[in-house]
């Protein structure tokens, strides 16, 4: 979609630059939006294997969804439309629900991000006394107990949970974005 859009937007500013008004300066300000537009979408994928983005190899979903009770994420995590996972225990509770619609679907750089500094971003729709403590995230440091593989895996089972949906009310990144 985002190359449809690109499309779109380029095959509009090749119009408007043949238009007769180019001379005008409001016109060139719209053209000069217009391009820097088309350089942003071109840039940017919904694809949760950005070219231009950090990978990760394909993991196991099915392993990752065992990282995830095994590590006790669903301790404070619910995972969207997922009722085989046990329902969060924390105290306070943590109301990031991880998963659902976007306009946006995480990448994998995002997710892992996410995992190993979940501080980096936090979320302004999240009341923040719910999510952190002082100025970090609740979440625990898993970089020392969680392997590479575990890592990929669990991420590999984030992407199931997460669905691009084009009109959509939710935030276009979830959990404060990339």
């Amino acid at each position: 979609m985002a190359r449809a859009a690109t499309a779109r937007l380029t095959n509009a500013v090749l119009q408007l630059v043949r238009h007769p008004a180019r001379r005008c300066p409001v016109f060139k300000l719209k053209t000069a939006v217009a391009g820097v537009l088309i350089v942003a979408l071109a840039g940017c994928t919904a694809e949760r294997k950005s070219a231009s983005g950090f990978r990760l190899p394909d993991g196991d979903p099915e392993r990752g969804r065992m990282v995830f009770a095994e590590m006790k994420c669903y301790t404070c995590h619910k995972v969207y439309e997922r009722d085989d996972l046990p329902e969060p225990t924390a105290d306070p509770s943590v109301p990031v629900t991880l998963g659902g619609r976007f306009a946006r679907v995480p990448s994998d750089g995002h997710l892992v991000t996410s995992i190993i500094h979940p501080s980096h971003k936090i979320s302004s729709r999240y009341a923040h006394a719910m999510v952190t403590t002082g100025n970090s995230s609740r979440m625990g440091d898993f970089t020392e107990s969680m392997s590479v593989q575990e890592l990929i895996d669990l991420v590999a089972f984030l992407h199931t949970v997460y669905e691009r949906d084009e009109i959509t009310t939710r935030p276009e990144w979830p959990h404060g974005g990339p």
